[in-house]
């Protein structure tokens, strides 16, 4: 059985048992924000958990992003990422511009922990009534309120898509993310496979929107 999401198969993808926001949302929400929840809520070493907290809730806000309407009409990691940030927090106490702040913490909690697996100097871990705050240039993160933010975030982005009509602008936005990345899904997968590789297996957990069958088919 070759598994997409929690509990749905390459095969319910295939048949439309399951949709693309059915595997976006599991697997996002079920597969990282699940075990940041527990890291920072019930693990007995919580209080030592912030960093792990934060490069599992961190790691939501470009697909967050990227599914969302970028106003500025910018494309790439940075944009994506700084698209779900300002969507979370929309307003940072101590900080005129939200959209600035995004910009800073791509760079110093993002990039440190997924290049350096630690934050850059200019941020700070720490315990506060918010979950993001600046003060005198320097930026402070609570990572429980951190994640508790992106993960209520998330569900309600996830329920406003499943809502949407097909014309509206927010499930255009992710129709497009999703096509674009099985799209390049493809094209990554045409010069390394080799003929008689298994379709399921190398079209599953290998990228957040399955090649289907059909695409597969003109791979070989």
């Amino acid at each position: 059985m070759n598994v997409v999401a929690p509990g749905i198969t390459i095969q319910d993808y295939e048949t439309g048992k399951a949709k693309p926001i059915d595997l976006f949302e599991g697997q996002i929400k079920h597969w990282i924000l699940a075990f940041a929840r527990h890291l920072a809520h019930q693990h007995n070493q919580r209080e030592d958990a912030g960093i792990a907290v934060l490069l599992l809730a961190s790691a939501a806000l470009e697909p967050l992003g990227g599914v969302l309407p970028i106003e500025n009409g910018g494309k790439g990691s940075k944009f994506k990422f700084c698209n779900g940030f300002v969507r979370v927090f929309p307003e940072v106490p101590g900080a005129t511009n939200a959209s600035k702040v995004a910009e800073r913490v791509y760079e110093l909690l993002r990039n440190g922990l997924f290049h350096e697996a630690f934050i850059k100097a200019g941020i700070v871990l720490t315990r506060q009534d918010t979950a993001v705050l600046e003060k005198d240039g320097v930026i402070y993160v609570d990572s429980v309120r951190f994640f508790d933010a992106v993960d209520s975030e998330f569900s309600d982005i996830c329920n406003e898509i499943r809502s949407a009509g097909a014309g509206a602008r927010i499930r255009q936005s992710f129709d497009y993310y999703w096509n674009e990345k099985q799209d390049k899904q493809s094209k990554a997968l045409e010069p390394i496979i080799e003929r008689g590789a298994e379709y399921p297996p190398v079209c599953s957990t290998n990228t957040l929107a399955p090649v289907n069958l059909n695409k597969w088919l003109t791979l070989l």
